[in-house]
């Protein structure tokens, strides 16, 4: 037998002992998960329908019919991703390759957002940017969202941890730019099982849905002040 026929048989088998486990690794790879906003059922506290979201929620009959516009959602840096951020103790964050956002993080809370003040109150139309620059709104909302994550102990998976929203927010007159409220909106929830990635989107769409809340109670002042 020759050196080359020698050589090609332990090519051939070198090639077979690899291949099972490259099969072996895929199989055995976690399936990948994605997840959307804007499905929080206030009386459940667990993904529901639009419907059943409007039909628990106390309308605030004074905003009927105004325009409001939604400007474009700004977030911190971090978050802008289309993995699902967790925290580790106080600095550290872990993007988790097999949960994912489905679609962009921003087009999420926007569409959460206009879904959940619709529910809230029965306004002319909620608006998302960008929009057609003839249209007209009563008032402007910016939200600057600071976090929107798990967060977990530096010692390890296993432990419990948290869910935690964090976002700044203005009401603004759209005929002259002017900030007429500032706010800010945190929720934290405990007891969140780590790896439960289905349990920690819940509770980060029930932190959107405690924002736009806070933002109907603040244009439901402004109406009540006349401006």
């Amino acid at each position: 037998m020759t050196p080359n026929m020698n050589m090609t048989r332990l090519v051939l088998l070198l090639v077979l002992m690899v291949l099972p486990g490259c099969f072996s690794l895929a199989h055995d790879a976690p399936t990948q998960q994605h997840f959307v906003l804007g499905g929080y059922d206030v009386l459940g506290g667990h993904a529901a329908s639009g419907d059943d979201v409007a039909g628990g929620a106390e309308r605030v009959e004074q905003l009927s019919n105004l325009r409001i516009g939604i400007r474009q959602l700004q977030m911190a840096e971090y978050l802008d991703s289309p993995l699902i951020v967790v925290r580790v103790g106080q600095h550290q964050i872990r993007y988790s390759e097999f949960n994912r956002w489905g679609g962009s993080l921003e087009s999420g809370v926007m569409r959460a957002l206009e879904s959940y003040l619709m529910a809230l109150a029965p306004f002319g139309d909620v608006d998302t940017a960008p929009w057609d620059p003839r249209v007209r709104h009563d008032y402007l909302v910016q939200v600057h969202l600071q976090s929107m994550e798990g967060w977990m102990p530096a010692d390890g998976a296993g432990a419990q941890g948290e869910a935690r929203m964090l976002a700044s927010w203005e009401i603004i007159d759209p005929q002259n730019g002017a900030v007429l409220v500032r706010g800010t909106t945190e929720q934290e929830t405990s007891g969140w099982t780590v790896g439960d990635y289905e349990d920690l989107i819940d509770r980060l769409d029930a932190g959107l849905w405690e924002l736009s809340r806070d933002l109907v109670a603040a244009l439901a002042a402004l109406e009540a002040s006349d401006r």
